[in-house]
């Protein structure tokens, strides 16, 4: 039996509640000049200490290559090491300065004897943080593209393993060969390193199986999470403790079914000790992401679920005079909409939450969100603003759909669109806006929530934007008493509008900002701490 460290048994034993991804690159080892510091190679645990996160969730490198020094795989630009272009002087690779990073960086490390996930892991060890692996199961990377330093001689040698029908192409998991490769590494990374867990990453680049041939062949990724289990069940005895294992996939079944991934038949299996149900996409947050499906399929077993909360928002706008242009307009996370999905989530059986990444570096702002939302408490009667908007192209071919935008058809009735939240609404004040694509200050404006008609006086607009491009923001506050925890529906019509004009209208968002009343009347500890005489005491 391996004895632990107590910091460490505390690591291994304890429920988590939040975990963070690093990618490695963009948010790593793309982001120093070489050569790199130590303490710049354990940034991504640094950056987290002393917050909400227990878990930090590492990738390996780009996919087909790894940062780590591996034996069984290949690392970062090893096949152009192979072929002798050491200096990278190619333009069609260095004229991306990351990736000349990323090489000068590895290489440091090598030549003082180091890897950078041996250092990631004892530092996170030392801080009482655990460390799980991670490792995408497939990667877009067109084979003949030789001179690419994220490619691998692997793929380059093997076109005929890659799929035809598919973006960017990505192996083909019929093939033994392929599965055997990405197994390999697993081995290694559980059996040389002393990661805490393992997680395998089927959401990016998620096909796996030419196209119309994946649910026929779906038992073949469900036989390699047999093997994969097998194997870190194995490790983890011999090791003397469990090795959690998981995997991240799409947030829906049909989404999940699409790509061949028999998520059901994995967890009735008890194959997985956790889910991470998530769209990579441009990193969208969308508070009614649908996992509570996952949370059904686990009760019973010890498989928990994490569902992914992203760092971005995003709302659509229409460019021309005939508004056919379509603009994406983007919004960071802030400390009030990380909340609100926080909060959405919780209520919906989450067992923790996981974030993706956040940008780098970290400020004031990033730190305050880590610390924040692992706990329902800490956020329970704080500012949220829960948001609803387009969903990008990525959620679309994965099978996940977008309520938004919505076209309101004149004189038709409402269109409903839901939203879930999760307030204590009695003590809340709650304002609702919507996003109006194309309205004018003529249109009557119906909102309906929860099947209550709300006070047309207390509409507010403001008009935005410019040539094709105009928009109308309407705000009206909701009667906190007629809100739930859970599925809140909101239906706005247009009932009429001048009868010359044939544009549309459409919902392009729906927000709902909540904050709370803060009593007036202070404690005698609260006047205390701000300075004032009381008493005697100051």
């Amino acid at each position: 039996m391996v004895r632990l460290s107590p910091l460490l048994s505390e690591v291994h034993m304890r429920k988590r509640r939040l975990l963070f991804h690093n990618d490695a690159r963009h948010f790593h080892i793309y982001c120093y000049d070489p050569p790199i510091r130590v303490e710049d190679a354990v940034a991504p645990v640094d950056e987290i200490v002393g917050t909400g996160v227990d878990t930090l969730v590492y990738g390996f490198g780009a996919g087909p290559t790894m940062y780590h020094n591996t034996k069984v795989g290949e690392t970062w630009a090893e096949h152009l090491i192979k072929a002798g272009a050491t200096t990278f002087r190619e333009p069609e690779i260095w004229n991306t300065f990351p990736f000349w990073r990323a090489y000068e960086n590895l290489r440091s490390l090598r030549e003082r004897g180091l890897d950078i996930m041996t250092l990631l892991i004892d530092r996170a060890h030392s801080k009482g943080i655990e460390f799980f692996g991670s490792l995408r199961m497939n990667h877009g990377q067109d084979p003949a593209f030789v001179q690419t330093a994220d490619n691998s001689t692997f793929k380059i040698d093997n076109p005929e393993l890659c799929l035809k029908t598919r973006p960017g192409y990505p192996f083909d998991w019929t093939y033994p060969e392929v599965r055997a490769e990405r197994y390999a590494l697993i081995e290694e990374a559980v059996t040389d390193y002393e990661v805490d867990g393992f997680e395998i990453d089927f959401v990016f680049s998620p096909y796996y199986f030419e196209q119309d041939e994946e649910w026929g062949k779906a038992h073949i990724v469900t036989d390699f999470i047999r093997d994969v289990q097998t194997l870190i069940t194995r490790i983890g005895n011999e090791k003397g403790r469990h090795i959690p294992f998981g995997a991240r996939i799409m947030p829906t079944v049909e989404s999940n079914t699409r790509a061949g991934l028999d998520v059901r038949t994995w967890l009735r299996e008890e194959l997985l000790d956790f889910v991470v149900p998530a769209v990579y996409g441009p990193r969208q947050m969308d508070v009614n992401m649908p996992f509570e499906w996952l949370v059904e399929e686990a009760e019973g077993t010890d498989c928990e679920v994490y569902p992914a909360l992203q760092d971005r928002y995003y709302s659509v706008g229409t460019g021309g005079i005939d508004q056919e242009r379509r603009e994406i307009y983007e919004y960071p996370g802030t400390p009030e909409r990380f909340r609100a999905g926080a909060a959405s989530y919780w209520s919906r059986g989450a067992d923790g939450l996981y974030i993706p990444w956040f940008n780098w570096p970290f400020g004031a702002q990033e730190r305050q969100i880590l610390s924040e939302i692992h706990d329902p408490d800490l956020i329970r009667e704080q500012p949220k603003h829960y948001w609803l908007g387009v969903k990008d192209i990525d959620a679309d071919y994965e099978g996940y759909e977008s309520q938004l935008p919505v076209t309101l058809e004149t004189g038709n009735g409402p269109s409903f669109i839901s939203i879930q939240m999760a307030e204590v609404f009695k003590l809340a004040q709650v304002t609702l806006k919507v996003q109006l694509r194309g309205s004018i200050d003529a249109d009557v404006v119906d909102v309906i929530a929860n099947g209550v008609t709300l006070d047309p006086d207390k509409q507010r607009f403001s008009r935005h934007g410019g040539g094709g491009n105009i928009y109308a923001l309407m705000e009206l506050p909701i009667p906190s008493s007629i809100l739930k925890v859970g599925t809140n529906e909101i239906g706005i019509s247009i009932e009429s509008r001048p009868a010359n004009l044939a544009a549309q209208v459409a919902v392009d968002s729906v927000e709902m900002f909540v904050d709370y009343a803060r009593p007036t009347a202070a404690t005698t500890f609260d006047r205390i701490s701000r300075g004032e005489r009381v008493g005697g005491f100051r």
